[in-house]
């Protein structure tokens, strides 16, 4: 294991999430990154296709072009990259958090992580390898959740004394990238699920996060 310490100044996350909750709208988010528009010399590439995320999408291309963080919407344009990435904000307690897992040729796979914690202000990056039999569990895990045909955003609750959207939860977004293709969900809070199970793995037991910084939601 690699474990490294960056010292970096705190986000202003707080109010974006307050703000940003507001803002949500579905919207198709299974895309080739051929839909997403060219860029000109000097312009980084697009982090989420165009309105996935509606009202996080600019505070986390931000938070991930920060911290040297590939764009996976961008690295669907190679066929061959088969990847997924959590990033994960805590409402509670100020961490923010992204975990990626790049699989091999071999089976096996590389998962970095990184973690940015309120106090003190500093970055803990990890990277580690997975085995090959631990990324056959969590790709299984994906196909349990059906991530693949997941809405990007939360659909609305029908039952009126449900608030579909919890301004106080920890919101979470998931990235997927195979065969050419990418998909992105977002969901305010992790309630019981395959979905939350999957997250749960990858976090706690692929990337080893040796602090508290994962919701505890009970599966």
């Amino acid at each position: 294991m690699s474990h490294t310490l960056y010292t970096r100044p705190w986000f202003a996350f707080t109010a974006a999430l307050s703000t940003a909750a507001l803002l949500f709208a579905g919207s198709n988010s299974q895309q080739r990154a051929s839909q997403n528009p060219a860029t000109s010399a000097g312009k980084v590439d697009a982090y989420f296709p165009p309105r996935a995320i509606d009202g996080f999408g600019d505070y986390l291309s931000g938070f991930l072009g920060s911290i040297g963080e590939p764009s996976l919407f961008a690295a669907s344009q190679n066929p061959g990259v088969i990847s997924y990435r959590l990033t994960w904000l805590s409402a509670q307690h100020g961490y923010v958090v992204a975990i990626r897992l790049s699989l091999n040729t071999d089976g096996r796979g590389e998962i970095k992580s990184t973690v940015q914690a309120p106090k003190p202000d500093v970055l803990q990056r990890t990277q580690l390898t997975v085995s090959a039999a631990d990324v056959k569990r969590f790709l299984q895990m994906v196909e349990d959740a059906k991530f693949w045909a997941m809405p990007a955003m939360e659909q609305e609750n029908p039952d009126p004394h449900r608030r579909p959207y919890k301004l106080d939860a920890s919101p979470s977004v998931f990235e997927g990238v195979r065969n050419g293709t990418y998909h992105v969900v977002f969901r305010q809070g992790l309630e019981p699920s395959p979905f939350t199970q999957m997250v749960h793995f990858l976090a706690k037991d692929l990337a080893r996060l040796d602090k508290p910084t994962i919701s505890q939601a009970s599966h």
